[in-house]
């Protein structure tokens, strides 16, 4: 940045008494030695959030953590518009993925409970990103999939399912999802999932 860096920042605070955990963020070389360094990319968030988390001290900061990602990656970053829409029958399922998105700093999150309820709103044309289930009374996941295909759109979605299949999961993935779960799946997949389809949006 113009003027004084980071770095001369941080030796003028010292020379001030002032000691307080710093989060440098840089596009280029990483830094050397112990300064906690977060590369400015569009999908900085969850290893942001994670430092901030240390510095702050609280269990949860995905607000404070979507305000630092917007300065840091600038604008146009696509995750800071990012719309992610739900689709499970099981409102337990729902509401938990739900809380694991937006703990994720994603807020603009909409759950519905059928592939009905989803087509007929209007998040058909906003939504980054599907993430739904397979088994499902009436339309299934995968018949949403083809839905959604026969009428032009092409959202990265995520499927989830406590039942594998093979065929099924080869009929989703040929035909462009982007992850298919087994439920119980790692948190971290599925953030690496999540990160993949926004990606691709």
């Amino acid at each position: 940045m113009p003027g004084m860096n980071g770095i001369e920042l941080q030796g003028e605070l010292i020379t001030q008494g002032h000691r307080f955990p710093i989060i440098f963020g840089s596009r280029v070389a990483p830094l050397r030695g112990r300064h906690r360094l977060v590369r400015k990319s569009t999908r900085p968030r969850v290893r942001l959030e994670r430092y901030v988390r240390q510095c702050v001290g609280v269990p949860r900061i995905a607000d404070l953590a979507e305000m630092i990602c917007q300065q840091s990656a600038g604008p146009g970053a696509r995750y800071v518009s990012a719309v992610d829409s739900i689709v499970d029958d099981e409102e337990p399922v729902r509401d938990a993925t739900k809380t694991l998105v937006r703990s994720l700093g994603y807020n603009n999150v909409s759950v519905f409970g059928s592939a009905n309820e989803f087509l007929k709103s209007e998040q058909v044309h906003d939504t980054s990103c599907l993430i739904t289930d397979v088994q499902m009374p009436g339309l299934s996941g995968v018949d949403l999939q083809d839905h959604l295909i026969a009428r032009g759109h092409r959202i990265p979605i995520i499927f989830m399912t406590g039942y594998p299949n093979d065929s099924v999961r080869a009929r989703a993935m040929k035909a462009g999802a982007v992850c298919f779960l087994n439920k119980p799946f790692d948190e971290d997949h599925f953030v690496g999932c999540l990160e993949k389809a926004l990606k691709a949006a």
